[in-house]
C-alpha cells in the first residue's frame, strides 16, 4: 500500500520547467529572431537581450542597420553569445594644428601624422587644417 501511495505522489508532482539556458546579448540590434533546432523562428520581446531553452543546435538572426547576420550555433559552442552590433562609424571632425619648426636645424618642411592619415607642408611654419580627423584623444606626430 505504501508503494502505491508513493507512486501516486510522484506522478502527481509536475516536472520542473527547465530554466532558459541560452542567453543572447545583441546590443544595438534593430531586430532579432531565434530558433531551436529546425523549429519555427521566434521573435523575442527585447531584441537586445533575450533567453531561450536549447538542448543542442540553435540559430540566431540579428539585424544591425542594413545588415542581417544569422549565426548557427550549438550549446557546446556557447550558451551566452554576444552578437552585438558594431559601433556606429563616427563622423570625421575638423581641427587645426599650428606649427613652427623653423628652429629645427636643417628643417625645410613639416609633416603631420594623425591616425592613419598625414599632411605635408613645404614650409617650416604654418597651420595644418585637418578635415578628416577622429573624435577623441589621439596621438599627433609632427616631423621636421
Amino acid at each position: 500500500m505504501l508503494l502505491v501511495l508513493t507512486a501516486l505522489v510522484l506522478t502527481a508532482c509536475p516536472s520542473p520547467v527547465p530554466a532558459k539556458n541560452v542567453s543572447v546579448t545583441a546590443t544595438g540590434a534593430d531586430a532579432a529572431a531565434y530558433r531551436v533546432g529546425s523549429g519555427s523562428w521566434q521573435v523575442p520581446d527585447d531584441v537586445t537581450s533575450f533567453a531561450f531553452t536549447a538542448t543542442g543546435a540553435y540559430e540566431v538572426a540579428v539585424r544591425c542597420g542594413d545588415d542581417t547576420t544569422v549565426w548557427s550555433l550549438t550549446k557546446a559552442d556557447t550558451e551566452t553569445p554576444d552578437l552585438s552590433c558594431p559601433p556606429a562609424a563616427t563622423s570625421p571632425i575638423a581641427f587645426d594644428v599650428s606649427f613652427d619648426v623653423s628652429s629645427v636645424a636643417g628643417a625645410v618642411e613639416a609633416e603631420l601624422y594623425y591616425g592613419e592619415n598625414s599632411m605635408a607642408s613645404a614650409t617650416t611654419t604654418g597651420t595644418f587644417n585637418v578635415a578628416d580627423g577622429s573624435a577623441g584623444e589621439q596621438d599627433l606626430v609632427l616631423v621636421a
